[in-house]
């Protein structure tokens, strides 16, 4: 009995750290997918001009 409980009581816990990792983990997702798309778009509108690129090139222009 007591290996059932703790078995269950296990099958508990991972379902329930399962679940917030895929939280966590579509959030961090999305956050690297933003970060890629904004990328692109940045490389896209104008060629790469070494260092100046993304936000620092923003400002200084």
């Amino acid at each position: 009995m007591e290996t059932l409980r703790t078995g269950n009581l296990l099958r508990l816990v991972v379902r329930r750290i399962m679940r917030l990792g895929k939280g966590l983990m579509l959030h961090l997702g999305r956050m690297v997918f933003a970060q890629i798309v904004l990328r692109q778009e940045n490389a896209r509108r104008k060629p790469q001009n070494g260092k100046r690129s993304g936000i620092f090139g923003r400002m200084v222009e």
